[in-house]
Order: C-alpha cells, then sequence, then structure tokens
C-alpha cells in the first residue's frame, strides 16, 4: 500500500490517496478515511498522527495496521469502528486521545504499549467485548469514562505510576471483579465503578481523602469496604444500591456523609456514625432495611430530609442535643420503630418525618419545638397519648391523622386545621374552664349552656353542671373539681347570683368561699373572669369582686363581640 497513488487538492492543501484517505499536506498526518472503507487499512509509514475522527465511524473496518512511525492519535479517532478486533499500537505512541476507541463493540483485544502516560476521557468507553486490558508502568492518567460500559471487561491492572483516575472510569464494567489501584491516589472520582455489579471486594487506597458522588453505586456484589483514616468525605450516593454490604466502618477522620450515600444497603445492619461528622445529607440511610439501632452525634444539626426513610427494621434512634431540624420523611416507614428520644434542641418537625410508623408507641414533644409539619406522625396508630408543649407555633395537616389519641391539650397560640391536623376521633381542647353561675330560672340556664356550647366549639373545655351532675352525685365535690382542675373560671353574674353568694348553704356561696380562699393565697390571680349578664354591676357583684374588671354580656346584640373577648381573655392572646 506504500506504493499506492496520490492526488493533491490545491484548495484544501490535503493528499488523497486511491482509497479517499485524505491527508496533511506534509503527509504525516491521516486526516480522514471514508467511512464505506471496508477490510484492512495500513497506514503509510510516513504518518506520524492519526487526527481526531480519521477513522470515525468506519464501521466495516476491520483490521488497522499502524506504523512504528507514529508517535499520537487523536480524539475519536477510530470512534464507533464497530467491526475492529484487535490493533496493536507501536511503542512511540505516548498518548491516547479523548474517545479514541469508543464504541468500538468488536474490539477484543489491544496492546497498550509502555511508551504511553495518558489514556484519555472515553478511549475505550463502549468497547464491549473488552475482556482484559494490561496497562503499562509508564501510564500516569486514566481519563474520565475511559473504560465505561466495556461490559465484559472482568480484569484489569493499574501500575503504581498512575496518580490519577477519571470520574466514571470503570462504571457500568458490570463483569469486573476486582481491581487494585495505586498506593498514589488521594481521591476516588464520582461514579468511579458505578454499576460495576460483580465487584466483591475493594480496598480504598491510605491516601484517599474523598470517596466522589456515586463512586460505587449500583455494586451489588460488594460485601466488604475498608475506608481509611485518610478519608474526609463520603460523596452522594457513593454506595447507593451496594445491596450485599453488611458492614461499614466510618472513620473518626470523615465530616461529611453524602445525600442517598449508603441509600438501598439492604444487608447493611450496623453503623456507627462517628463524632466527627457535621452532615449527613438527604436520603444517606433510606432503605437500609436491616439497620436496628442509629444514634445521631453531637456534631449533627440537622437529619436531612428521608436520612433513614424506609429503614424496616430501625427500632431505636437517639437524637443528640445539636439537632434542630428533623426532615421530611427522615423516619417515614420505620415500621418497627417503636423508641425515640428527641432532644430539647429540636425545633422543627418536618412533613412526613415519622409517617407511618407503625410501632411507635408515644413520643414525647420537648418544650422548644415550633414547628410539627404536615403529616409528621400520620397513619402512627399507636400513639395515643401526644402533649403539645407552649412552644409550637403551627400544626400542620394530617400531623396526627391516624394516631387514635382521644384528647389533646392544645396551647392557645397553636395554629393548626380544626378539621384534620388530628384524627376525627380526638377532641382538642385549648383551654379548659368552669363556669360559676346560679339558676335563675329555664331561660337563665338556658342561655349559660348556650355560652358554654359556643365555647366547646372554640375548643374549650368547659366542665358545667348541666352535663356532669347527676342523681346520686356530690355537688360539692363538683364545685370542688370544677374549679381545682379549671385552667381559668368564668363568673357569670347577675342580682341572684349576688344574692346566693351571700346565702349560707347555696352553692354559689360554696363556690365563692373557695375561689376567694384561691385569691387569699394569690391576691394577683388572674383564673377568674368575671362576666355581667344581668346588671348593674353593683347589684350583682359579689363581696370582694368589686374591683376587678369585668366583660358585658348584657347586650344579647353585641353577644358575638363578647364571646371573642371572652376567648380572648381565656387564651391570653391579642386577637384570635
Amino acid at each position: 500500500m506504500e506504493d499506492r497513488s496520490w492526488t493533491f487538492d490545491e484548495e484544501t492543501q490535503e493528499w488523497e490517496d486511491e482509497f479517499g484517505a485524505r491527508y496533511s499536506e506534509d503527509k504525516k498526518t491521516i486526516l480522514h478515511c471514508p467511512e464505506d472503507y471496508e477490510g484492512r487499512f495500513v497506514i503509510p509509514y510516513s504518518v506520524t498522527s492519526i487526527g481526531d475522527r480519521a477513522f470515525w465511524r468506519c464501521s466495516r473496518l476491520e483490521e488497522i495496521k499502524i506504523p512504528n512511525s507514529l508517535t499520537s492519535i487523536g480524539k475519536e479517532a477510530f470512534g464507533s469502528c464497530s467491526r475492529l478486533e484487535e490493533i496493536k499500537i507501536p511503542d512511540s505512541v505516548t498518548s491516547l486521545g479523548d474517545s479514541v476507541f469508543q464504541r468500538c463493540s468488536s474490539l477484543e483485544k489491544i496492546g497498550i504499549p509502555n511508551s504511553v502516560t495518558r489514556i484519555g476521557k472515553e478511549a475505550f468507553s463502549g468497547c464491549s467485548n473488552l475482556e482484559k486490558i494490561w496497562t503499562p508502568n509508564s501510564l500516569s492518567s486514566i481519563g474520565d469514562g475511559a473504560f465505561h460500559d466495556c461490559s465484559r471487561l472482568e480484569k484489569i491492572w493499574i501500575p503504581e505510576s498512575v496518580i490519577s483516575i477519571g470520574n466514571s472510569a470503570f462504571s457500568e464494567c458490570s463483569r469486573l471483579k476486582k481491581i487494585e489501584i495505586p498506593n498514589s491516589l488521594s481521591s476516588i472520582g464520582q461514579m468511579l465503578f458505578s454499576g460495576c455489579s460483580s465487584l466483591e471486594e475493594f480496598k480504598i487506597p491510605n491516601l484517599v481523602t474523598s470517596i466522589g458522588d456515586g463512586a460505587f453505586q449500583r455494586c451489588s456484589c460488594l460485601k466488604k469496604i475498608w475506608i481509611p483514616d485518610s478519608v474526609i468525605s463520603i460523596g452522594k450516593k457513593a454506595f447507593s444500591g451496594c445491596s450485599n454490604i453488611e458492614k461499614v466502618r466510618i472513620p473518626n477522620s470523615v465530616t461529611s456523609i453524602g445525600k442517598e450515600a449508603f441509600s438501598g444497603c439492604s444487608r447493611l445492619d450496623g453503623i456507627k456514625i462517628p463524632d466527627s461528622v457535621s452532615f449527613v445529607g438527604e436520603g444517606a440511610f433510606q432503605r437500609c432495611s436491616r439497620l436496628k439501632k442509629i444514634k445521631i452525634p453531637d456534631t449533627v444539626t440537622n437529619i436531612r430530609d428521608r436520612a433513614f426513610h424506609k429503614c424496616s427494621n430501625l427500632e431505636i434512634v437517639r437524637i443528640s442535643e445539636s439537632v434542630t431540624n428533623i426532615g421530611k420523611e427522615a423516619f417515614a416507614k420505620c415500621s418497627k420503630l417503636n423508641n425515640v428520644e428527641i432532644s430539647k434542641s429540636v425545633k422543627t418537625i418536618d412533613d412526613y418525618a415519622f409517617a407511618w410508623c407503625s410501632s411507635l408507641k408515644g413520643i414525647n414533644i420537648p418544650e422548644g419545638i415550633t414547628k410539627i409539619g404536615k403529616s409528621a406522625f400520620y397513619e402512627c396508630p399507636k400513639i395515643r397519648k401526644i402533649e403539645i408543649p407552649k412552644s409550637v407555633e403551627e400544626i400542620g395537616h394530617e400531623a396526627f391523622w391516624g394516631c387514635p389519641i382521644k384528647e389533646v391539650h392544645l396551647p392557645p397560640t397553636t395554629n393548626y386545621y380544626s378539621n384534620d391536623s388530628f384524627d376525627e376521633v380526638t377532641k382538642v381542647v385549648r383551654a379548659k374552664v368552669s363556669i360559676s353561675y346560679s339558676w335563675d330560672d329555664d331561660e337563665h340556664k338556658a342561655w349559660v349552656k348556650k355560652l358554654a356550647e359556643d365555647l366547646q366549639k372554640k375548643d374549650v373545655y368547659v366542665i358545667f353542671d348541666q352535663w356532669e351532675l347527676s342523681p346520686g352525685k356530690l355537688i360539692p365535690n363538683f364545685i370542688e373539681r370544677s374549679i381545682v382542675e379549671a385552667e381559668r373560671v368564668i363568673l357569670i353574674m347577675t342580682p341572684s347570683y349576688k344574692k346566693k353568694s351571700e346565702k349560707k348553704g347555696a352553692g354559689v356561696q360554696y363556690e365563692i368561699s373557695i375561689i376567694k380562699n384561691e385569691l387569699f393565697k394569690n391576691i394577683s390571680s388572674d383564673k377568674f373572669i368575671p362576666i355581667l349578664r344581668i346588671g348593674p354591676q353593683t347589684q350583682a357583684c359579689p363581696n370582694g369582686f368589686e374591683n376587678r374588671l369585668y366583660l358585658d354580656f348584657t347586650k344579647d346584640e353585641s353577644y358575638d363581640n363578647s364571646l371573642g373577648l371572652l376567648l380572648r381573655e381565656i387564651f391570653k392572646v391579642d386577637r384570635l
């Protein structure tokens, strides 16, 4: 083929041989081979470099002979040469360009000479028939995706001379079982072994400080991984989908565990998060279905969204004093979780944080929490009692829906959705009051009953004689209990109420004596709320209450306004 005929194109200043291949003016670079060229091609001895895309998409090219004069091979030089089975690269070549043999799907053997120091990006990507490759001692770097999707590659040897391996270099090499990388590496790149579903064991070199995003993602046969003390960060999805990993040691050097780092490690039954860790990303341990116990270290301030979502065997969680937020779905669907210790430092419990935790029996909401998000404890059927501290400002939709809580005492300042924040079986109580009044006549009794009903509609639990007293019950016991247990006591003043308060043996007189006794102990107490129903005040107010402010309910047309003022006083808020 050296005696081939040539034609020179004056316009392009390029040579063309009899096969339609084009060359540079000095014939040292082959620029292009026709895509329909078929069979064997011999590159002339004058050529020292193969240009970018020179044989790109020559899908009928079966064999290529490269002269010893060659020193460089350009980008995508043999890309998509789908029939090329074997190639020998001469010792004179020092670098293999980016995508140089990309998608050469029939390539089975390739010899890389000792002169090569660099393998470019995606150099052998998609070489789906390549089974073994031996890299020379001269090699110093392997580019991004260099062997990506070499689905039959089982063995590769990487020399100690390599100091850099790019992202995704061996991703989707689904038959790769074992690989050793040199101790000189300081990082494991992003997606480096992602999809290497046959990789069983791997030792991370001692100098590595970071494990990149998705580095071992979907390495479903990986059973053991040793993380050295040099590692500082574990990236996003680093071990996601490694369904056979049983144990992982995270060293004290690690400060950051990325988003979904161990997501789907379904056989991982124990892990200790060291005190050095300050960041645990979203979904870091979600679907770790064998994980039973977890302790959040004092250095972590935020349990992020889905951190332990669907950890179906998780039973005990201890949240440290440093945590201020429990993220969305953080422990959702942890069906065996029965014990959670929430620290006083926590301010917010986000949406669905503990939803569908069907074994969760009790939960302590500490003082300091300001928000309980939407469906935070949705369908937790074993939660039967809950105490909401005064610090809680907001409770979201369906926060406790599906929790068979009979009664919950809600601070007056807490905003919630009356139709669905709690289950339909739950009675919400914002305040507990009792009503002290006299049975003047049926009309007055009916009016007092209406007031009690209206208060109940506003989540006020009313201790009321017309509902609780029945034949045989001791009236003095009821009177004592109603005053002692109530947070506020409403005194409905009428002339009859005043007279009965001064009459020995009357129920009102007994009530007033107990009230006066409490006021004697604490003169500044605001527990008692006088309201004037029938006046004037001088004729309706019991002795000892003349100097106390009262609410005016004498005018029926102003009832709604007066009721609003009464509720504000009961709840001790400026507005409703």
